[in-house]
């Protein structure tokens, strides 16, 4: 796909998609950037930094809360790295992602039923 082409799928590409992407975008961007602190840092309470995402993410985060039963203790060891990261940095961004699509389909069938 040439740069011309991909400019022509953003400009037909409905707004509430695009602000789906925009949303996407900024919480995988917070997410690295968690990832990039945590890496860096030499504090053991730094893996604290992970609960930012549970007060970013709500209402996903509410799930979270039960999953987290099951996930590893979160801690430096990288092998406990990739729970936290799957649940809240894939989640997260999955559920930023579906919010304005869910918000467009809740106000087309509220227009729908209104028209009834």
């Amino acid at each position: 796909m040439c740069f011309k082409q991909l400019l022509n799928f953003r400009q037909n590409m409905p707004v509430y998609k695009k602000i789906s992407l925009g949303f996407a975008i900024v919480h995988m961007l917070i997410v690295v950037l968690l990832l990039i602190i945590l890496v860096i840092s030499k504090d053991p309470a730094i893996n604290m930094i992970w609960f930012l995402l549970y007060y970013i993410d709500f209402p996903y985060s509410a799930v979270t809360l039960f999953l987290a039963k099951f996930i590893p203790d979160i801690s430096s060891d990288i092998n406990n790295f990739w729970a936290p990261f799957i649940l809240w940095g894939v989640g997260g961004t999955l559920w930023w992602y579906s919010v304005p699509i869910l918000v467009k389909q809740a106000v087309t069938l509220g227009k729908k039923i209104m028209k009834k």
